[in-house]
């Protein structure tokens, strides 16, 4: 009774799980080896962080179930958590070792991790996938950090990744100075000659002919005594 219970609310959490873009983003439990057969012991790694969505270490023991589209939810085992607190915000390393029912039919199988009830998950684990009797549809990259001890148990030419650290935060720009003057080869600073303003043109000048000086003072005569006359008259 207690394996439907398990069961039927694992299938309820997957269901949100795969309905919540927060929760598939989360950190995810991951084979070693691309593809098991029934009746092997499969191995699981994943590296985990706290949400806000999710359950903590307070809440254990977390069970984790193989779910396939059809056929039964299997109980594979209750995932084994220690700190890592170097990694960052990935703070527990979390593993599975599980002996996989030889009935198991061949398929892919959805993980789903959660406390008794399936009241809530483990942080952001968002689950993980088991192939079963079939190769994965495409590669499978593990998050894990470098010196996880599966790493050498891996497939040949398997990868993993590991999230960058994030980057520091830039400090605040210092002023900016006025830039200083280049230096020639030699080391001096160059200067640059004044433009020379050029020099004035003198316009060729031109002397009044006598003739022109004649014709000037016999005109100012005559105005004067036009003057003279109008002045008498009146």
């Amino acid at each position: 009774m207690r394996r439907i219970v398990f069961a039927l609310a694992a299938t309820a959490l997957l269901a949100l799980g795969a309905a919540s873009p927060a929760h598939a983003a989360g950190a995810s439990l991951q084979p070693v080896q691309d593809r098991y057969e029934a009746g092997d012991i499969a191995t699981f790694v994943g590296y985990v962080s706290p949400s806000a969505a999710g359950g903590w270490v307070d809440d254990a023991p977390y069970a984790t179930f193989a779910v396939a589209a059809t056929g039964p939810r299997v109980l594979l085992g209750t995932v084994a958590f220690e700190p890592a607190p170097r990694l960052g915000p990935r703070t527990l390393r979390v593993s599975l070792t599980a002996l996989l029912p030889s009935q198991l039919a061949a398929g892919h199988y959805s993980l789903v991790i959660c406390n008794e009830r399936c009241a809530k998950g483990f942080g952001d684990l968002a689950g993980g996938t088991i192939h079963v009797g079939v190769d994965p549809p495409q590669p499978i990259v593990r998050e894990w950090p470098p010196d996880e001890v599966e790493i050498v148990n891996l497939p040949s030419g398997a990868a993993t990744i590991w999230p960058a650290p994030p980057a520091p935060t830039p400090s605040t720009p210092a002023s900016v100075q006025p830039r200083a003057a280049t230096t020639g080869a030699t080391g001096v600073v160059p200067t640059f000659a004044r433009a020379t303003p050029p020099a004035p043109v003198d316009l060729p000048s031109h002397d009044a002919s006598p003739v022109a000086l004649a014709l000037g003072g016999l005109l100012a005569a005559i105005c004067t005594g036009m003057v003279l006359v109008a002045l008498r008259e009146s």
